[in-house]
């Protein structure tokens, strides 16, 4: 099926580099779609906000963004992290012992929050 070309399992550092020479062409196509905008929520109130594991980077922009949401007005009813036991990346996040959950949980509680 072709869309199983697409598909690749474990971590983004460890995939090929599948259509690297088509790069040009994907880039200004999915920009075109808005997949790296920032979106900001169109209600004022969620039962859930989400907020997916990841490297601390951008798990660090991901609770940045949460945050500059709620200073705008928007409510949350409950905030889900979506993480696994990836081990911490040895180059990737210095600094950091443990594992993805414990990234976030960290990266949670240094982040500056909103009375």
């Amino acid at each position: 099926e072709a869309h199983l070309k697409w598909y690749q399992k474990g971590d983004r550092w460890t995939f090929d580099n599948r259509y690297e020479e088509r790069r040009d062409e994907i880039l200004p196509l999915l920009e075109a779609l808005g997949y790296f905008e920032t979106k900001e929520a169109s209600k004022a109130h969620y039962d859930y906000a989400i907020v997916l594991g990841a490297l601390h980077a951008a798990v660090q922009k991901r609770i940045d963004h949460l945050v500059a949401e709620y200073n705008r007005g928007v409510r949350f009813d409950t905030i889900v992290f979506l993480t696994g036991m990836r081990p911490v990346h040895p180059e990737k996040e210095v600094g950091f012992t443990g594992t993805e959950t414990t990234v976030m949980i960290e990266v949670w509680n240094t982040t500056p929050m909103p009375e």
